[in-house]
């Protein structure tokens, strides 16, 4: 057998595995970026309904506080829709993200709940918290688990800090 009549069975199957591997990789690129773009439509959708939902409180604080009695009815169910949406955050969204929406949605509900005169049982956002951290992980996120704290005790010890530097 002489180079000729090997190059010229080799040639054209090195070819086909390079254009085949070509278009492999190409299609696992594409892929890849139709997945991001996924993930970020699912990320600002549950972005937008949380501050959707925050907003129509927010927008009825007023008729609240004066005890408006058709807002007064309408609290709890916009109270339902702000934890839904916050809980939306949590699964698709960084940690970080989802604890600031923690706070922000914690911070709302109490004060809503203190001019409504009700509230939840430590119990309940225990058990919630749980299932959550178990549906960020069921749902393929990898990062850091929420610390799920409290408004007042972060700005302890941030005054904390603030008096030890004094």
């Amino acid at each position: 057998m002489d180079w000729s009549s090997i190059n010229s069975a080799l040639l054209p199957l090195i070819g086909v595995a390079l254009g085949a591997g070509s278009t492999l990789l190409a299609q696992r690129m594409s892929l890849r970026v139709e997945v991001q773009r996924a993930q970020r439509t699912e990320r600002r959708k549950a972005i937008v309904g949380f501050m959707s939902a925050t907003d129509r409180i927010e927008q009825n604080w007023e008729y609240l506080a004066a005890h408006n009695a058709s807002v007064i009815k309408k609290i709890p169910e916009l109270l339902h829709d702000m934890w839904l949406s916050k809980k939306v955050i949590e699964l698709v969204c960084s940690g970080e993200l989802a604890q600031i929406a923690h706070d922000y949605a914690l911070d709302l509900n109490h004060h809503a709940r203190e001019l409504l005169n009700t509230g939840q049982s430590e119990h309940q956002l225990e058990l919630r918290t749980i299932f959550l951290e178990r549906a960020r992980i069921e749902m393929g996120y990898k990062g850091e688990p929420m610390q799920r704290r409290t408004l007042r005790a972060d700005h302890l010890h941030q005054h904390e800090q603030s008096d030890s530097e004094d």
